[in-house]
């Protein structure tokens, strides 16, 4: 049996051709190199992330478990996703993701993940413990949108595409980026540089009338699909985004946020065409008493939760206590006796969304209005 083996800066060269030609036969032709500069980097530390199976040095199989620090609400935590996962076609249906996936699951031990996510076919990764969870919010505005409701912005914005040296912009950038409370740590400015450039974007600084950078937003390379957007107030957001549809004749565009993003929701809900929400990723949580306290603790400093205890047993996990009281939360493991049992994949949705927990299952009655009010928590 062939083993496993973490990949090093020698296998650079080996790993790119071998994605590249796996994804290009299932989907349009890639290039990881530039669809995914932050991931590519010719060091032991960036190709260590990914796990292989090879043959006589030849990748059969492959796929990453990449770290993603994370702050939400002030508080620490280690998410992961787990991706750019890939068989050569003349090598599938011999178990080899399987034994991949077994080995990623102590990769997450190894890194401490608090929790993972991944895309793909729902029951294949449900044996995993991965399971559709968290929200997105996904809005549609278009060019009559922004002429009924805002009016004509374009001499009021103007946008600077955002290079690599262009130091000013980037810091600008950062400042705003870190001020929100949910975000993934992008370590420094390079690599936040590159994280905004992925799938081929490009980052463009927005600036009002006094030439004040009042926000940044990231397109893609039609200006269609807005994959960030970040600005210093609401009103500077929605004007940013009426102005980026007026003054490139896009027609409409696409963007989506997080639950936890309250005005601008509420805003964007007002103008758009359409909305919809979505789920957010597949998501495996490993520490549930660590994420629900950053998460549960995020929700009480954007709206009033009614007060009360509740105690969630998570089937092979143990019971955990989750209460509010003034607004003040509280997340811990506990011995209690539960209020309500669920399996792993089922509390991610009950939990996290984005259907309400009534929609998820049965909901005891002497703890149905905290679970409805509290739930889902704004993973996003």
């Amino acid at each position: 049996m062939e083993k496993i083996v973490r990949l090093a800066a020698e296998d650079y060269d080996y790993a790119v051709d071998f994605l590249n030609l796996v994804f290009s036969q299932a989907n349009d032709p890639h290039d990881f190199e530039r669809m995914l500069p932050k991931m590519w980097k010719r060091d032991d530390e960036h190709m260590g992330r990914h796990l292989a199976v090879k043959r006589d040095g030849r990748i059969l199989a492959m796929l990453g478990v990449y770290p993603l620090p994370v702050v939400i609400g002030g508080k620490k935590l280690i998410f992961s996703t787990v991706g750019n996962v890939a068989t050569h076609l003349s090598e599938r249906n011999r178990g080899l993701m399987a034994r991949l996936m077994d080995e990623a699951m102590i990769e997450l031990d190894r890194i401490e993940a608090d929790a993972a996510r991944l895309g793909g076919n729902r029951q294949r990764y449900n044996r995993y413990g991965f399971e559709h969870g968290g929200s997105c919010y996904n809005f549609n505005i278009t060019d009559k949108n922004v002429q009924n409701t805002l009016g004509d912005l374009s001499d009021k914005y103007r946008f600077v595409k955002i290079e690599r040296n262009d130091e000013a912009f980037m810091k600008r950038s950062q400042e705003l980026f870190y001020q929100q409370p949910f975000f993934v740590d992008r370590i420094d400015i390079e690599n936040f540089y590159l994280t905004m450039c992925a799938w081929k974007n490009k980052p463009w600084a927005a600036f009002d009338e006094n030439s004040n950078m009042i926000g940044y937003l990231v397109a893609s390379p039609d200006g269609r699909n807005i994959a960030e957007q970040v600005a210093d107030s609401t009103e500077h957001l929605t004007d940013m985004l009426g102005a980026w549809v007026t003054k490139n004749g896009v027609g409409s565009i696409h963007l989506k946020t997080a639950p936890w993003e309250l005005s601008i929701n509420q805003q964007l809900g007002r103008i758009c065409e359409r909305y919809d929400v979505s789920c957010a990723s597949m998501f495996k949580i490993r520490r549930w008493d660590v994420i629900i306290d950053a998460l549960f603790s995020l929700k009480s400093q954007i709206i009033p939760l009614p007060d009360g205890e509740v105690v969630i047993g998570i089937e092979d996990y143990g019971n955990i206590l989750i209460g509010s009281d003034h607004n003040k939360t509280l997340c811990t493991r506990t011995n209690k006796n539960a209020d309500i049992n669920i399996d792993r994949l089922n509390a991610t949705r009950l939990i996290f969304g984005p259907f309400p927990p009534s929609a998820v299952s049965v909901i005891p009655r002497n703890v149905a209005m905290q679970l409805n009010a509290w739930f889902p928590l704004p993973l996003s």
